[in-house]
């Protein structure tokens, strides 16, 4: 053991098996110079391996089968142990006076449980338990002739390696972690809504940039069932918002419905194509010919018929040579003015697709007193800077610079809205919100139609408007139970979501869903 650490109980300690020998990593502590690192024993080595040191994994600790959960429950009972030993070696220290007070590693605090050190020295881990990247996750964080080839070579890396939804910067890695809530004072036993924030990555990111051995099922796929979607919630940042329900809650649920026309040529026509398709394949009637066969086949269809038949396509004909000559006639003008008739369009209301729900929240936020004032502040702040689009970072700590140069621009963070009861389950008689972009945030800091505020300028009250809009449709298989596991949110006992599920299972059948 080094001189200045000394061994900290770790329980359960940190073993490997190897060929039937069990290695115990032991977690030492260096309180004067506040170094904490997890070191191999019973060894011979010159350099033991450091599996852990101040607060991130190093790549020693690669040797070890652990998971990203595994890493997090360890670092989590680190976190506690180096605490307890600190807190008690203040209390001996205290009764022997005038020696100096020791200091607790900054990552060791118990508001930063769950995090790692508050410098990425390593791989740090989310809440969710996966890694989070700080810098260019291939090593290539400076644009050189290399990395230029490189995107030559492997456009598709190139362009992931760009991805600015890849990174937790900074201010979102130090989000408070602790709910922010108004008002302050409120009752634990009322009803809520509870608005939480998280880093985007695409959903459908797969079967546009899968660079791995499987991409080839991936677009084999996308051609006979079509383009699948994951979750879009990534990291969570922050302890989430606690707002009173709103006056207002509803929702308005629509899909697109049109007029469509096809007159009875046009349906003949399109009667053949198919024909021919099916039967003789692409190549035979585009091919080689084709297209003269086909109109040939479409000139005696017309023929075979009545005089609508031939009426319709004379008045096609006359209206393409005088589109020819430089004059815009169509063919309806020509029936109409010539016969005083017009081709049956055969009208039909269509289907055409899903639409996008909005929600729309308005609050007054008054503080009655500065802690008050201060929760309203940091409650706007987050709304504000979480929902900006984000600047492509420009070092290994996750920060730009205002000003700074940013080829693209990476998706702002997105947010999951829930009715909650006071015990924090969805409540049975509303909708069921997806995950929403925040399209639009609006603050009047004088809703009163005149500036009223408190000491050092502190504005009395605040009115904030928040307009959400879902980023996926709403489908039948979000009310019958059947949301793919790798969707499902799950939360617990304190309501807060554990995984990075984007869509809840209706299981009571009274439940009115989405």
């Amino acid at each position: 053991m080094a001189k200045g650490f000394k061994v900290v109980n770790l329980d359960p300690p940190i073993t490997q098996t190897i060929n039937g020998q069990t290695i115990v990593y032991a977690l030492e502590y260096d309180l004067e110079n506040e170094k904490v690192r997890v070191i191999e024993t019973g060894t011979n080595k010159a350099n033991p391996d450091v599996i852990y040191t101040d607060g991130d994994w190093t790549k020693d600790s690669n040797l070890l089968n652990l998971s990203n959960s595994d890493k997090l429950s360890f670092h989590t009972d680190i976190q506690l142990a180096i605490k307890s030993d600190y807190d008690a070696r203040v209390t001996q220290r205290t009764g022997q006076g005038g020696i100096k007070k020791p200091k607790l590693p900054a990552w060791a605090k118990s508001d930063r449980v769950g995090l790692y050190a508050s410098q990425p020295a390593g791989p740090p881990i989310s809440s969710n338990g996966e890694p989070i990247t700080y810098n260019n996750p291939t090593g290539l964080a400076k644009i050189g002739l290399f990395q230029k080839v490189g995107a030559l070579i492997d456009p598709m890396g190139a362009i992931m390696r760009n991805d600015v939804t890849q990174y937790v910067t900074l201010n979102e890695r130090n989000a408070r972690t602790t709910p922010m809530m108004y008002p302050m004072d409120m009752s634990p036993h009322q009803d809520k809504m509870v608005i939480q924030c998280y880093t985007y990555q695409p959903p459908s990111r797969d079967g546009f940039l899968s660079t791995s051995k499987n991409s080839r099922k991936t677009r084999e796929t996308l051609l006979t069932k079509g383009l699948s979607r994951s979750t879009p919630l990534k990291y969570k940042v922050g302890g989430g918002i606690i707002l009173p329900m709103p006056n207002t809650v509803k929702d308005a649920s629509s899909v697109s419905w049109e007029t469509d026309k096809l007159n009875n040529l046009a349906a003949a026509a399109a009667g053949l194509v198919s024909q021919n398709f099916a039967a003789k394949g692409i190549a035979q009637v585009f091919g080689l010919g084709g297209m003269d066969k086909l109109l040939t086949q479409l000139k005696l269809l017309s023929e075979s018929g009545t005089g609508g038949g031939q009426s319709a396509m004379s008045a096609s004909l006359m209206s393409g040579m005088l589109n020819k000559l430089g004059y815009d006639v169509s063919p309806e003008t020509i029936l109409a003015r010539g016969a005083g008739i017009v081709p049956n369009s055969n009208m039909e209301l269509m289907f055409r697709g899903p639409q996008m729900r909005q929600f729309n929240y308005t609050y007054q936020l008054t503080a009655r007193d500065p802690d008050e004032a201060s929760e309203i502040r940091q409650i706007i702040r987050h709304f504000k800077e979480m929902s900006s689009a984000k600047k492509n970072v420009s070092d290994t700590a996750g920060v730009s610079a205002a000003g700074d140069p940013s080829f693209f621009l990476g998706t702002p963070n997105i947010w999951t809205i829930r009715y909650c009861t006071a015990n924090f389950r969805d409540i049975p008689g509303v909708n069921i919100i997806k995950p929403c972009a925040l399209t639009r945030f609006e603050t009047d800091y004088a809703p009163h139609g005149s500036w009223q505020a408190f000491d050092k300028g502190q504005p009395v009250s605040y009115k904030i408007q928040m307009d959400f809009a879902e980023l996926e449709p709403v489908y039948n298989t979000d009310y019958n139970n059947r949301v793919g596991s790798d969707r499902v949110a799950e939360f617990n006992d304190a309501g807060q979501q554990i995984n990075k599920g984007d869509l809840r299972r209706i299981d009571r059948k009274d439940m009115i869903g989405y």
